[in-house]
Formats: structure tokens, C-alpha cells, sequence
């Protein structure tokens, strides 16, 4: 009788071993899952901020590219202009010829 309650002592023992190393266990893998967590909603934020910042970027992209469509037909608008002026000033160097010619005339 005595060495089946050792047997049963031991065998209680045993077990509570086995359950206090696999609670142990379980408490590390809740442990590592709880970090696995945490990783997965920074890279969650850092995601998202990304997302932000190249929706932004993808904005001041096209702004930008508006930008550059409203400057390239101001310079042409400018070099039609200089060139209207070009040809307006050689009209009046032509009239101012003529002029000198028959003010010469009248002299």
C-alpha cells in the first residue's frame, strides 16, 4: 500500500511538473505572441503613415506637374509677345526711315 501511494505521490508530482513547465511554455508563447502583436500594429501605423506620405507626394506631384503646364505656356505667351514686339519695332524703324527720308526731301 505504502509503495502504490509513493507511486500515486510521485506520479502527482510528475504531472504537476509537466503542467507548471507547460504553463511556463504557454506563458512565453502568449508572451511572444503579445510582441508579435504589438510589431504588427507599429507596422500597421508605419504602413498607414506611408500610405499618407506618398498620397501627399502623389498631390504635390500633380500640383507641381499643373505648375510646370501653366509656366511653359506663360514663356510661350512671352516669347509670342517678344516676337510681336520684334516685328512691331522693325515696322517702326521702317517708318522712322521713311520719315527721315522726306523730312532729308523737305530739307
Amino acid at each position: 500500500l505504502s509503495k502504490a501511494q509513493d507511486e500515486l505521490k510521485a506520479e502527482r508530482e510528475s504531472r504537476q511538473k509537466a503542467e507548471a513547465e507547460m504553463g511556463g511554455e504557454l506563458q512565453a508563447k502568449e508572451a511572444q505572441l503579445e510582441g508579435s502583436s504589438q510589431e504588427l500594429e507599429e507596422t500597421r501605423a508605419q504602413l498607414a503613415s506611408a500610405e499618407k506620405f506618398l498620397q501627399e507626394s502623389r498631390s504635390n506631384f500633380d500640383q507641381s506637374r499643373v505648375q510646370l503646364g501653366q509656366v511653359k505656356a506663360a514663356a510661350e505667351r512671352l516669347k509670342k509677345d517678344r516676337d510681336d514686339l520684334e516685328a512691331l519695332a522693325g515696322k517702326h524703324e521702317e517708318r522712322v526711315a521713311e520719315l527721315q527720308e522726306e523730312v532729308k526731301a523737305l530739307e
